[in-house]
């Protein structure tokens, strides 16, 4: 309140229930000491202006302290719920806590919390201790009974005080409610072979009471197991870690269910893509998120199959790359999307393999952990329901402007990629002759014969010796594939895309 000196104070309409006093700062407003509660009026004025306030003021007597006992930890709803019993929690060998508080009830019919202010008591203290108001019973089976919990405030004593049972039987798990990853990790588990990730539950007890994150670290021994459906590419720990192996086709589904004998609970299921990111060298086909590769439902339908590739911390400079599949069940069909440079493909040559290669143009200079180099266009030939395996294969991922090799030089990790192919009621098999005349008909149309400048015939062209190669086509057109780096050929018959 001010101490303006002009401010007048009228209690008129007071009605004895109130004064103004000056205590330590300033006027405050004392309630009487004479025990009467009601409603009355406090008039407020200034001796130099014409303004006036009626406020009214009301004062209560405190008719009632009650104590109430709520699940501790908290959890959404907990505070409206009352835990008169604290018993094993599931197959674990702990049991559960609670949370003491008090409100006071007031004359004007008003419930107020006053916990903060509260002294509280347990009787007897030796089943159950009693600190920062949290109840911890003790976890041993020898120790059973009943405890009070009472409160005192401003010299009154609470009323109604609770009773808490200790026993040795025990809530079950009626619900496993939850089931997600901590951390950056949604529906899809990605990154290199042996990335982990943390899940958590919560979980709902057959006597109301919720657990909140039972994982991390793990609070409840034994209450919640973890399964995966496919262990080889996503596995699962007693500490709900979660564990990338390999790329999956499909989505792995991990299930948190209850693990107490005789117990029947809900689960929680979390389905999860296993997709492996490309290390340092190597490459990665298909999606970056999800499954790699959808699956492909129909007979003779096209997908495409975007490739990546990782180059550390270097400037990509060139590549050759391979990628083996079935013949049986797909062809090859193209090979696109080449960033810059030169860029030239060999596709079904043979019929269960696509290779490509590419040099990158002098600027902009890229380094990059998921750099996408091309895009593999496949038909599906596959009469009947079948999972069928890309297997991509790292010949060369070179440095710009050195003779530096940073690829892994071997089969692919990140780029071993299983797809679904689904049934068609057509039944051609004819797909795989075209292809092979294809592929004929463009190894006519394009040679790249060693040139003058490969003095040993090893097919290594040296920018200080050799900065061109060029491949002839039927018409006598050169075509200029040009690298500022030291490039290897290590495949034959390689058919221009673009070039720049």
């Amino acid at each position: 309140m001010t101490n303006d000196p002009r401010t007048i104070f009228n209690l008129t309409l007071a009605n004895g229930l109130f004064d103004i006093v000056n205590i330590g700062s300033g006027p405050s407003i004392q309630a009487n000491n004479n025990g009467k509660v009601g409603t009355g009026y406090l008039i407020v004025e200034f001796q130099h202006v014409s303004v006036k306030k009626t406020v009214p003021i009301t004062v209560v007597n405190l008719q009632d302290l009650i104590v109430f006992v709520r699940p501790f930890p908290r959890f959404p709803g907990s505070l409206t719920l009352e835990e008169n019993s604290l018993d094993f929690i599931g197959p674990s060998a702990i049991r559960q806590k609670a949370e003491v508080f008090c409100s006071v009830n007031t004359t004007d019919g008003q419930l107020d919390d006053v916990s903060s202010s509260v002294k509280f008591q347990v009787t007897p203290d030796a089943i159950v201790t009693l600190s920062n108001r949290i109840l911890t019973p003790s976890n041993s089976k020898a120790e059973t009974g009943t405890a009070t919990v009472s409160a005192s405030f401003m010299g009154r004593y609470s009323s109604r005080n609770v009773t808490v049972d200790i026993s040795n039987s025990a809530v079950t798990v009626t619900s496993v409610d939850s089931l997600s990853f901590e951390s950056q990790f949604i529906s899809t588990l990605h990154g290199l072979v042996g990335t982990t990730g943390q899940l958590n539950s919560d979980v709902t007890l057959s006597d109301g009471a919720r657990l909140i994150a039972i994982f991390n670290p793990v609070k409840y021994p034994g209450l919640v197991t973890l399964n995966s459906s496919y262990d080889s590419a996503i596995s699962v720990s007693v500490n709900a870690v979660a564990t990338l192996h390999s790329n999956y086709h499909k989505e792995v589904v991990l299930t948190a269910g209850a693990a107490h004998q005789g117990q029947v609970g809900q689960p929680a299921l979390l389905s999860v893509a296993a997709n492996l990111d490309a290390g340092v060298g190597d490459m990665d086909l298909g999606r970056q998120s999800g499954v790699p590769i959808l699956a492909v439902t129909r007979l003779g339908s096209t997908f495409s199959v975007d490739v990546y590739i990782n180059t550390g911390r270097k400037s990509f400079g060139a590549l050759e790359l391979v990628v083996e599949f079935d013949e049986t069940t797909l062809e090859a069909t193209s090979v696109s999307n080449f960033p810059s440079g030169t860029f030239v493909s060999r596709i079904n040559d043979p019929s269960s393999e696509v290779a490509f290669g590419g040099a990158a143009e002098p600027r902009p200079r890229v380094n990059s952990d998921a750099f996408r180099v091309a895009t593999i266009q496949f038909k599906v030939t596959a009469n009947d329901s079948v999972v069928t395996t890309l297997t991509g294969r790292v010949v060369t991922i070179a440095e710009y402007g050195t003779s530096v090799d940073i690829g892994i030089n071997g089969t692919s990790v990140a780029g071993t990629v299983a797809v679904a192919l689904g049934p068609n009621a057509r039944k051609r098999r004819d797909a795989t002759t075209s292809t092979v005349s294809r592929s004929q008909r463009r190894r006519r149309a394009v040679t790249c014969n060693r040139i003058m400048g490969d003095t040993n015939a090893d097919k290594i062209f040296d920018t200080k010796t050799l900065p061109r190669l060029y491949c002839t086509s039927r018409n006598g057109t050169r075509i200029r594939l040009w690298s500022p780096v030291i490039w290897q050929i290590k495949s034959e018959n390689w058919t221009p895309i673009s070039t720049t």
